[in-house]
C-alpha cells in the first residue's frame, strides 16, 4: 500500500534541496556580476589589435591598456573608474618612426616597449610615446628562428633581456605552442634564440 506521508517527505526534501541550488546560483550570479568591467572601445578601434592588451598598475592605480593599431595610440583605461583615462600616441615620424606594430610591453610609463615582429623592429618610448631608442636586426639563419606575432603576445622583461614570441623554422604551429622566444640584449640589440620562455625554464629545473 502506497504511503503517502513518506511521498510527500520526500518531495518536500527535493523542494528544499532545490531551491538552495537555486539561491547558490543567483549568489555565484550575483558575484560574478560584480567583478565583471565593462569598458568602451571607439569604434575605429582596428579588430587586428584586439590581443594587444596589458594590465598595468601604477602606482595604485590598475589599468587595462590597449593597443589601438589603426590610430598608432596606447589606451588606458582605468578599471576601478571603468572609463578612458589617457591615451599615448606613438611616434611616427622621422627615419626612426614606428612603421606599425603588433604588441607593447609597458615596464613602467616612463619605459614602453613596442615592436613589429614582421621587420625585426622595437622601439623604447617615454610617457609622451616619444623614442628613445630603436632596435634593428636582421633573420639569423643561424638561430633558425623568426617573429610570427599577428595577435600581439605578451613580452617579457628580465634586466637587460626582453623575449619575444617567434617561430622555429618558418612553422607557424610551432608559434602557437609558445615554446620559444628571440631575446634582445638591450645593452648591444644582440639577438639570440630561446626554445623555452624563461619562467617556464625555472619551473621545470626544479621538479
Amino acid at each position: 500500500m502506497i504511503n503517502f506521508n513518506n511521498i510527500f517527505g520526500t518531495f518536500c526534501c527535493i523542494l528544499l534541496f532545490w531551491g538552495c541550488n537555486v539561491k547558490k546560483d543567483e549568489d555565484l550570479s550575483i558575484t560574478y556580476e560584480l567583478e565583471k568591467v565593462r569598458i568602451e572601445i571607439y569604434s575605429s578601434t582596428s579588430r587586428s589589435s584586439r590581443g594587444m592588451q596589458q594590465v598595468f598598475l601604477n602606482k595604485e592605480t590598475e589599468y587595462y591598456v590597449h593597443g589601438d593599431k589603426s590610430r598608432f595610440t596606447l589606451l588606458f583605461f582605468d578599471l576601478e573608474q571603468e572609463k578612458l583615462d589617457f591615451e599615448i600616441p606613438l611616434e611616427r615620424d622621422g627615419p626612426n618612426g614606428i612603421t606599425s606594430f603588433n604588441g607593447f610591453f609597458i615596464k613602467n610609463l616612463d619605459s614602453i616597449y613596442v615592436y613589429y615582429g614582421y621587420t625585426y623592429t622595437m622601439w623604447h618610448l617615454n610617457f609622451k610615446g616619444e623614442i628613445l631608442k630603436k632596435y634593428q636586426w636582421a633573420f639569423d639563419n643561424n638561430i633558425d628562428g623568426i617573429l610570427l606575432n599577428p595577435y600581439g603576445e605578451e613580452v617579457l622583461i628580465d634586466g637587460n633581456r626582453v623575449y619575444l614570441p617567434a617561430s622555429p623554422n618558418l612553422n607557424p604551429s610551432e608559434f602557437w605552442k609558445g615554446y620559444v622566444s628571440q631575446s634582445l640584449n638591450l645593452d648591444d640589440g644582440k639577438v639570440a634564440f630561446n626554445t623555452k620562455y624563461p619562467e617556464i625554464n625555472s619551473v621545470l629545473n626544479k621538479k
